[in-house]
């Protein structure tokens, strides 16, 4: 399977950052965090819990690499002017923010401690699927310390040949100004194949909640990774 990102501009192809793999764009802190809890020289279970961080856990490592990830292609000043007022501020010619008004948005909740306002991320690049995908566009995926939140939204990146933009609110920033740099992921997304669904709730089955609990905690050491994770490849 293949994902296209397509330049609108001779300057966007020259000088703007497109879209790049996740994994290339892995928070430092998650970098930094050690493999084993403060204390811990290796990996044990005496205490009746594993003794890794959370840099063990195989889900939440592939959601920082899943899919594709948009990122700012220059510094961004936003001033915190009070009153639900900020500005925005770069010093490139391409549009770095734009503005939805907020007739547009009536009832939609703020940020959580944050603004209501919704701006939107400005990308000049065209988001192409083979027939048949989606794409599913999301905050970062587990990036809490972004000072915004990204709305998400589903679009059909298979025949929409627009460039999708990326609306966020701005959650409480600090008095003055606040500085995303340049390289700070904006938006995380990830190709999905339309499909239709029917779900169903089935009854207690006694024999198999046992016997699949019985193979899990058999393994001491990594019993996810070792018995259910697959490899995913976004390149």
């Amino acid at each position: 399977m293949k994902i296209t990102f397509i330049p609108t501009s001779k300057f966007a192809q020259d000088c703007l950052t497109p879209p790049l793999p996740a994994k290339k764009v892995i928070p430092e802190w998650y970098k930094k965090t050690p493999f084993l809890m403060d204390g811990y020289k290796e990996y044990t279970y005496s205490t009746g819990a594993p003794s890794v961080t959370h840099k063990g856990c195989n889900p939440f490592l592939d959601s920082l690499t899943a899919g594709y990830v948009f990122c700012l292609s220059s510094d961004l000043e936003i001033i915190n002017e009070g009153n639900n007022k900020h500005s925005f501020y770069w010093k490139t010619p391409n549009d770095v923010i734009t503005h939805h008004d907020k007739n547009q948005h009536p009832l939609l909740p703020s940020a959580f401690n944050g603004f209501d306002n919704v701006h939107k991320f400005h990308n000049d690049f065209i988001i192409k699927t083979p027939k048949g995908y989606s794409t599913h566009f999301t905050h970062p995926l587990n990036q809490h310390s972004l000072p915004f939140r990204t709305l998400s939204g589903n679009v059909e990146t298979d025949t929409y040949m627009i460039p999708v933009h990326f609306p966020f609110q701005l959650l409480k920033l600090q008095e003055g100004s606040t500085i995303l740099e340049r390289g700070t992921p904006v938006c995380q997304f990830i190709p999905f194949k339309r499909d239709n669904w029917k779900h169903s709730v089935e009854k207690y089955n006694e024999s198999l909640i046992i016997k699949e609990s019985f193979k899990y905690y058999s393994r001491i050491y990594r019993a996810y990774k070792s018995l259910h994770w697959i490899k995913k490849r976004f390149d």
